[in-house]
């Protein structure tokens, strides 16, 4: 959840206020307001703003020269405010057009007000709207917490407190779970507060996203991860390729070198089965990390053998039956290292075609033929029978599966 731009210039009291520059930013999110009253709080600027700021300017001792006004854009920009909101009277009379050329190129929304608005009152309705909100997403936060992460709760209660927050958990529900990954270069370059900043203008373009398309969510953010539980009635509104093509617009054209991986979890029939869909959800997300499942696979019911693999239970039962038939390689690779397990790997997901093979492993189609000979004689077989070949593919996803989750 997010105050934009845009919804602050709904206030009733900014009904004669108008964006001259920067209409493109409307959808750029306001975490507070900061007023640039004199000079002295002009140069001040780059110390005391933290970014997401709707900057004021009044213009007690602020000249409306180009310079100082260019200038105060200029420091505003780099420190990532949301727009700047100017009281024209007696002390600005104008806004430069270099100004509002400035902040069109810089999608940044210049807004100006008539010096009878009172300022006071203008920034405690913002700054109200923005406490409200505050308020309500901690309560979504809570909300989340109890349903995913709590194990002793009241469901009659807990029913009770969503309706207050105008949701229905006697319906059934999605849990969608997205993460962004940050690349090592990435994570050099961005201190803290930078990786921070960033994480943060991912989740509002994905509340912008959700906010557009008009549908009622639950959404909290868990460490790197952001959480949307949705009405199943309300699904077929979230596409993911067009979420994703948006985010693609709204986000990854701003910032480079991400990615962002998704999982949507099962059809959870009651609130007592949220938590199920989130954590199939969240399983999806470690698959695609740990490179078992392709990138494009989004549901629960897409990911095949694993929706059996991932279960405590069944992960005990893995470890008796696994390794079988694949033993003999694995230990003939622990003494010769010739690659025979990722050979033979690539050999079955290739319908046994040498070519095939030696394009996804990059090496000559001979050099694969002798390793499946190698192979064939250590296993003393000939891939002819369709259900010993079904069990060595089975027991290689088993075996990387089993690696990711650090089970010996």
């Amino acid at each position: 959840m997010s105050i934009y731009v845009k919804d602050i210039l709904k206030l009733a009291i900014l009904d004669v206020a108008s964006i001259v520059a920067g209409k493109s930013g409307m959808n750029r999110s306001v975490s507070w307001v900061y007023t640039a009253e004199t000079l002295p709080t002009v140069i001040e600027l780059g110390d005391w703003l933290k970014g997401g700021e709707l900057l004021f300017v009044i213009g007690h001792g602020i000249s409306a020269g180009k310079f100082q006004i260019k200038d105060l854009i200029l420091m505003g920009i780099n420190k990532k405010i949301s727009g700047i909101a100017v009281f024209i009277g007696p002390y600005i009379k104008n806004i430069p057009d270099e100004v509002i050329k400035i902040c069109n190129d810089n999608e940044l929304p210049l807004i100006i007000i008539p010096w009878e608005i009172s300022y006071v009152d203008t920034s405690h309705d913002i700054c109200n709207l923005i406490t409200q909100n505050n308020i309500k997403e901690r309560n979504y936060n809570e909300l989340i917490d109890t349903i995913l992460f709590s194990d002793n709760y009241d469901v009659d209660k807990l029913v009770l407190e969503a309706k207050k927050l105008g949701f229905d958990l006697s319906f059934p529900h999605i849990v969608i779970s997205l993460s962004l990954n940050f690349n090592d270069e990435i994570l050099k370059r961005e201190n803290i507060e930078g990786i921070e900043n960033i994480e943060k203008n991912f989740i509002n373009c994905i509340n912008l996203y959700l906010k557009n398309i008009n549908i009622n969510t639950i959404n909290s953010v868990n460490k790197n991860e952001f959480i949307i539980i949705i009405k199943a009635t309300d699904f077929n509104k979230f596409i993911p390729e067009k979420f994703l093509e948006n985010l693609n617009f709204t986000f990854f054209r701003y910032y480079k070198n991400f990615e962002i991986n998704m999982g949507i979890g099962e059809k959870a029939i009651n609130s007592n089965n949220i938590r199920e869909s989130y954590n199939q959800s969240k399983t999806i997300i470690e698959l695609k990390n740990n490179k078992l499942i392709p990138k494009n696979i989004v549901n629960w019911n897409d990911i095949g053998i694993y929706r059996v693999f991932c279960n405590d239970n069944t992960i005990e039962l893995l470890n008796k039956y696994y390794p079988k038939f694949i033993k003999p390689i694995i230990d003939y690779d622990k003494l010769y290292d010739l690659n025979l397990i990722n050979t033979l790997e690539a050999y079955l997901e290739s319908n046994r075609s040498l070519m095939t093979a030696s394009k996804k492993l990059y090496v000559h189609k001979n050099t694969i033929k002798y390793r499946i000979d190698k192979i064939k004689r250590i296993l003393d077989c000939d891939f002819s029978n369709s259900d010993f070949r079904f069990n060595l593919l089975l027991e290689l996803k088993i075996m990387k599966f089993l690696d990711t989750q650090k089970i010996d």
